[in-house]
Formats: structure tokens, sequence, C-alpha cells
């Protein structure tokens, strides 16, 4: 039963909490990477929009682990090629929403997630959100997926104005 882990960092988080990562050994700071200029990488984008998709599809459950924690349970089976195993937990982490609908039901919007853990291992996927906001309780709340083909990491990341029609 082989079970794999990483955590991805997504905004910046205060200095006190690198320390105590330090502390207990780790350090969750990931390194940027470099997009070569002058470089077609829209089936890059649409590979990665593929794989988001299908984790999407296949969630079957989210819950709140806390007032600042959603798990999100799918059945995403992660590839076996290496160089998927590597990018999709990052691809997963620039195009993942989580979002909330306001109390009066007419508007949405979503959550900023600071740092994401992905685990997978036998046909299950499981997420951890942490989110930049308490959740209140009775908030109705989804999980939703960029798909579309962004430039770059931060246009990624970039939340959209939302909202309902009506």
């Amino acid at each position: 039963m082989a079970r794999h882990e990483v955590r991805i960092d997504l905004a910046p988080r205060p200095r006190w909490s690198r320390w105590v990562e330090r502390l207990r050994g780790r350090d969750a700071r990931t390194p940027a990477r470099a997009r070569p200029a002058n470089v077609d990488l829209s089936l890059v984008s649409r590979v990665a929009a593929d794989h988001v998709r299908d984790f999407v599809e296949t969630i079957d459950d989210y819950q709140l682990v806390d007032a600042r924690t959603v798990r999100v349970v799918s059945h995403f089976r992660m590839p076996d090629h290496p160089g998927l195993i590597e990018t999709l937990p990052t691809w997963i982490s620039e195009r993942i929403r989580f979002g909330m609908v306001e109390a009066d039901g007419r508007d949405f919007r979503y959550a900023i997630i600071r740092a994401m853990e992905m685990r997978w291992g036998d046909g299950d996927t499981v997420l951890l959100l942490h989110l930049d906001e308490r959740v209140a309780a009775g908030t109705r709340a989804f999980i939703a997926a960029y798909l579309g083909d962004g430039r770059d990491a931060q246009a990624l990341r970039d939340l959209p104005f939302s909202s309902l029609p009506g």
C-alpha cells in the first residue's frame, strides 16, 4: 500500500510558522519554477485542465475538518508516470477553488487557499485545503476548478469575480 504525500504553500505564511516547520524538521517552502521563454505551453495547459477535471469529477465527499481546513476525498487515481506524479499536485493546487455561497443566496465567492496537502495511494486521493479565513457553520460551499488556459501560475491562482444570475 504505497502512500504519497506533498504539501504546497500557495500564500505567504507568517515568519513564525516557517520557524515551527523548521523545528519539526520540514521546510514547506516550494521553489518557484521558471517558465521557458517563447515556448508554446498550450498542450501542457490542456493536459493539466483534463487531469484537474478528472479529479473534480470524481470527488466523493468534502467536509470541514476545522474552521479553516477542508478535507476533499476523490476516487481519482494518480497516474503512474513519474513526470505527472511530480507536476500534477502543482496543477491541482493552481486550479482548485473552494467556493462559498453568501447568506442571502444571491452571490458566491472563492476563499483564498493558503496551502494544500495532497495524499494519494491505492485508489483514493485526499486534499486538505488550508483556508485564509474561517468558514462559518452552516455555510453552503462547493469545490470547483479553473479549467481555462492561464498564462502563468499567478494568473491561475487569481480568484475570479463571481456572481450568480438573478
